[in-house]
């Protein structure tokens, strides 16, 4: 499984990085929020994690270019962010993220999204 994470802070994408290697995932990494729909675009990952604070544009504008593309609506996003209110965690729902998760996410959230994700991949592998 490939994964995409979008997340500006190097530190965080560290610990993202490692501990989704140590699940077996393939993870491309992006600062900002063009590369990661360029990289998007260009690896089509199994799920994509967002977090919503990037340098060069708002996250739900990322999420919603990421929608909005036929080549990328499809994929999972996880959407990452320290903005815990309900307002925002609707914004990025009706948007189409799959997942709304206030930092941090610990190892054990991180494996149960993954494993959810990998569940939904098989079904949709079986049903055809």
């Amino acid at each position: 499984m490939k994964v995409l994470v979008i997340e500006d802070e190097p530190i965080y994408q560290l610990y993202l990085r490692k501990y989704l290697e140590k699940l077996g995932l393939n993870v491309f990494t992006c600062e900002t929020g063009m590369a990661g729909i360029q990289t998007a675009r260009r690896e089509l990952p199994d799920f994509i994690i967002l977090d919503m604070g990037l340098p060069d544009m708002i996250g739900t504008d990322c999420l919603d270019m990421l929608k909005k593309d036929p080549d990328t609506a499809a994929i999972p996003v996880i959407v990452t962010t320290a903005d815990a209110t309900d307002e925002f965690k609707n914004e990025t729902l009706y948007l189409g993220a799959h997942v709304y998760h206030r930092k941090p996410i610990t190892p054990d959230q991180l494996t149960f999204y993954v494993q959810k994700i990998r569940d939904v991949l098989e079904e949709e592998v079986g049903d055809h």
